[in-house]
C-alpha cells in the first residue's frame, strides 16, 4: 500500500540541512571576491580620469604659452626698430648667437619679462631688469624675450635681430616652474 501522496510530496520538497545553507544567499568569499573587483576597477577608473585631467591641464597650459609668446612676437612686430633716416638704433649690449649668457638689451619697445594671468586677459607686470622680478599674486605665465643679433650684421636698413621668447609656468607660491614653450623669428628694419 502506498502512503498518501501528500505526505511523498512533503518528503521530497524536503531538503538536508547542508543544501539548504547553500541555497540561501552569497558567501563571505563570494563577496570579498566582488567587491576586490568592484575596487580594481574602479581605482582603474579613478586613475584614467586623472591622468585625462592633467593632460587636459598641461595641453591648456601649452596652447596659453603659445599664445603668450604670439602676442610677445606681435609686440615686437608692431614696434619693430626705433629708426632715424635709416640708420637703425642698434642696442648697446646684445646677447651673441652660441652665448648661453642671456641678453642685458633693455628697449622701450621690448620688454624682457612679461608676466601674464591665467585667462591672459591682462599683462600683470612688464619688466626690462637684470634678473627675474617677483611674480605678482595673480600671474600664471612669465614670458622672457632674448634678442641676438649676428656680429657680421651689417648695421643699415638690412641689419636683422633674432628675437626669442620663452614662456615658463608659475607656481602657486610665485616661483617659476617649468618651461612651456618657445618661439623665435627675426625682427628686420620694417618689424618681424
Amino acid at each position: 500500500m502506498r502512503p498518501p501522496a501528500q505526505t511523498t510530496l512533503f518528503r521530497v520538497a524536503r531538503l538536508p540541512r547542508t543544501q539548504q545553507r547553500g541555497r540561501r544567499g552569497l558567501t563571505l568569499i563570494e563577496l570579498l571576491v566582488a567587491s576586490l573587483i568592484l575596487a580594481v576597477s574602479l581605482m582603474a577608473l579613478v586613475a584614467t580620469w586623472f591622468n585625462m585631467l592633467t593632460a587636459t591641464i598641461d595641453t591648456d597650459d601649452r596652447g596659453a604659452a603659445y599664445e603668450c609668446a604670439r602676442i610677445v612676437l606681435e609686440r615686437a612686430h608692431i614696434n619693430g626698430f626705433t629708426v632715424s633716416n635709416y640708420n637703425v638704433n642698434i642696442p648697446p649690449t646684445l646677447s651673441q648667437p652660441g652665448d648661453a649668457a642671456l641678453s642685458v638689451w633693455s628697449s622701450p619697445n621690448i620688454a624682457r619679462y612679461r608676466y601674464f594671468s591665467a585667462d591672459l586677459s591682462r599683462e600683470l607686470l612688464a619688466s626690462n631688469a637684470d634678473t627675474v622680478p617677483a611674480a605678482p599674486a595673480d600671474a600664471r605665465y612669465l614670458a622672457e624675450t632674448q634678442v641676438s643679433s649676428s656680429p657680421n650684421a651689417p648695421h643699415s636698413h638690412l641689419s636683422l635681430m633674432t628675437v626669442k621668447v620663452i614662456v615658463s609656468l608659475v607656481r602657486g607660491d610665485g616661483s617659476i616652474g617649468s618651461e612651456l614653450y618657445q618661439m623665435q623669428t627675426c625682427l628686420a628694419l620694417g618689424g618681424v
